[in-house]
């Protein structure tokens, strides 16, 4: 079979469905041969063909999800985003039955081929800067591989005809979390340095996990992305999830051996605390917690009081305090978050804070 025709088959059965978040065909490995031609197929044509323009359609509904106006970049523009595809394929080759009978020596084989892959795809993506965020062709690259990977947090992967489709849980805990080299580091953290923004969008309830993607927090176009795409589930849940994963971050820091630079957390806080900016503006008042479970909620809100409290010129910008009717109400909306924190848990919430804000 040509490679275009193969790669075709390939688009069909497994990146199309992938991306419009339907059950994908899962086949033997790619492996490094299948790969190669992967990238020749699209030297000849794969994204003209007929479902390399369904496929197209397919990225396209993901932007148009995040408020996005752009056309989706051709997988020629980013060849290497091929080895995303063919990476995530040979990694949920381990749910099938087949990938399940490998031998210890073969199953190590295919996670390195994997690693090689998605660390290949990563070093494609530019070092995040200020320069970066002035080329719209990083921000391109970057929405053109979430667009290729959006459906993988709804994916049920059906092993054969007629089996049925695989738990969640599955996939979170056998693949997404399986290990690929000898620092227990696993597939998620590649398929983050590799894909970043499939790790910021990622839906909830499923915990964002920012530490190295800190960098790209930076940019503002993705910043922005990124305080949309979590307000789209609701101002509680944007605030618990983007707030604990803060906190993840800032306990990380506490360690001796932390190497969180101080500009990367103060940009992570930055955009926490315009999270907070969002919702005063829009709602006038903090989502209220109103049962026990609602802990994370509370801890959120503390530490955005306490932040405000110690740290104003970091909360509150100076755009916002030149507008005096916007800046009461900013400040109406943080006394509100102190009173519902309580003060034995925002005192709490300023010692947990203060040894990594301060240093």
């Amino acid at each position: 079979m040509k490679d275009l025709d193969w790669a075709a088959a390939f688009l069909g059965r497994f990146a199309i469905p992938l991306s419009s978040g339907g059950m994908v065909s899962v086949g033997v490995p790619l492996l490094q041969k299948g790969a190669v031609r992967l990238l020749r197929a699209v030297a000849t044509g794969l994204d003209g063909s007929t479902l390399g323009v369904e496929l197209a359609k397919a990225r396209q509904r993901h932007l148009r999800e995040l408020g996005v106006v752009a056309e989706v970049p051709p997988l020629s523009v980013d060849r290497e985003s091929l080895l995303l595809l063919a990476a995530l394929h040979d990694a949920l080759f381990l749910f099938h039955p087949r990938g399940r009978e490998l031998s210890a020596s073969r199953r190590a084989g295919l996670l390195q081929q994997i690693r090689r892959q998605l660390i290949t795809a990563a070093e494609e993506l530019p070092e995040p800067s200020l320069t970066v965020a002035r080329d719209g062709s990083a921000l391109s690259t970057l929405l053109g591989r979430y667009s290729l990977l959006a459906g993988l947090w709804t994916l049920r992967p059906a092993t054969q005809p007629g089996s049925p489709p695989s738990p969640p849980t599955a996939l979170e805990t056998e693949v997404l979390h399986a290990p690929l080299d000898g620092a227990q580091q696993p597939l998620l953290r590649y398929l983050g340095l590799a894909c970043p923004l499939l790790l910021l969008l990622r839906p909830p309830p499923g915990p964002l996990l920012l530490g190295e993607l800190l960098p790209w927090l930076q940019l503002g176009q993705v910043t922005r992305l990124f305080v949309t795409g979590q307000l789209r589930y609701g101002t509680a849940q944007a605030l618990t999830r983007v707030g604990s994963a803060l906190l993840h971050v800032l306990d990380e820091g506490r360690r001796p051996q932390s190497l969180v630079p101080a500009e990367q957390l103060k940009t992570l806080l930055g955009v926490y605390c315009l999270l907070h900016l969002r919702a005063a503006v829009s709602e006038g008042e903090p989502p209220a917690p109103s049962n026990p479970s609602d802990e994370p909620l509370r801890d959120a809100l503390a530490l955005y009081a306490s932040l405000a409290s110690q740290w104003p010129q970091l909360v509150t910008p100076r755009d916002v305090l030149d507008d005096a009717q916007l800046t009461d109400r900013v400040r109406r909306y943080q006394k509100r978050c102190a009173e519902q924190a309580g003060s034995e848990r925002l005192r709490a919430m300023h010692t947990r804070c203060a040894a990594v804000l301060h240093r």
